[in-house]
């Protein structure tokens, strides 16, 4: 996921004076291995996930809830309570679940082992997203450590199923009688992690699109050699190709892009193709599912005219 984003240097920490063997010993990145080693994958029982905050919020007094719209799909919600419960609250938004991963995929180390060698953490959800809820969990503990009370709620959520589209989690809560007593006055949502010592501050989101195309052609038996033209899979390479050549055009974009210009590209992925039923069979039908992150000023209706 890319955002448009502007940088603050910090000295909070020297990166380069930090060494790998402090860094993983240090309670925060020990916090954030433990919760990777949770297997939360898409559709998994979120149970140990869900009691793993519980145990997180009641170690530092703060309200624990579990709201469940669909059966299932748990969305966390814990409560540091500001000086005016009054006035809109902050909420710091992140998300359990994660894509799923195989140790065939090209794993150095298993994806849920958070195995950490010479200062990096090998596993999935560190960079989407839940090095980022440890942040968010850190930064309100020390904040309550020192002694700070800030003058506005803050809501710390945690959702089921974002890397399926939200449609149990997110998307109802947002209806939901719970989210309104929330009284969000601005949200932070998902970001992710830099080595650098500076915070990217995200303030623009790109839109998504995510679109299949279906190609049909002539069925027969794999030793009949069709043309291209007539074929599913020659029809898919015709499209492949186009939006491959328009990928090529964002790209030299890309390359030329910093750290906070990653507006002005529209980023194109083909993630999926799926066909066929035997090996000794061509194909009836085809189908490419892309992935699409529209630059910022592009037009929809312009784009989608394109398509």
């Amino acid at each position: 996921m890319w955002f448009p984003v502007i940088i603050v240097s910090t000295c909070i920490l020297a990166l380069q004076e930090v060494t790998a063997a402090a860094l993983a010993s240090d309670p925060a990145v020990l916090l954030l291995q433990e919760y990777v080693q949770i297997n939360t994958t898409s559709n998994n029982n979120l149970t140990p996930a869900v009691a793993f905050w519980k145990k997180l919020a009641d170690a530092e007094g703060l309200p624990f809830n579990v709201v469940e719209l669909n059966q299932g799909y748990p969305i966390v919600v814990i409560k540091w309570a500001g000086s005016n419960s009054s006035i809109s609250s902050i909420m710091l938004n992140s998300h359990m679940d994660v894509v799923p991963a195989k140790q065939e995929d090209g794993w150095k180390f298993p994806p849920f082992s958070a195995h950490i060698e010479n200062g990096v953490m090998y596993g999935r959800g560190t960079q989407d997203m839940k090095s980022v809820s440890i942040q968010y969990y850190e930064a309100l503990r020390r904040l309550k450590a020192n002694g700070v009370t800030l003058l506005r709620d803050v809501y710390m959520t945690l959702m089921p199923d974002e890397e399926l589209g939200a449609e149990k989690g997110m998307i109802p809560f947002l209806q939901s009688e719970e989210f309104a007593k929330l009284n969000v006055g601005v949200e932070l949502d998902e970001g992710t992690s830099y080595d650098i010592p500076s915070i990217p501050l995200f303030y623009q989101d790109k839109v998504v699109w995510q679109i299949e195309v279906t190609c049909h052609g002539v069925a027969a038996h794999g030793s009949t050699f069709p043309p291209n033209s007539a074929t599913a899979t020659g029809k898919c390479a015709n499209v492949i190709n186009r939006f491959l050549k328009f990928r090529d055009e964002e790209y030299a974009k890309y390359t030329k892009a910093g750290i906070t210009d990653a507006g002005p590209y529209t980023s194109v992925n083909l993630n999926r193709i799926n066909g066929g039923v035997a090996n000794n069979v061509i194909p009836a039908s085809v189908s490419l599912t892309f992935d699409i992150r529209l630059g910022t000023s592009v037009n929809e209706e312009e784009f989608e005219a394109r398509v």
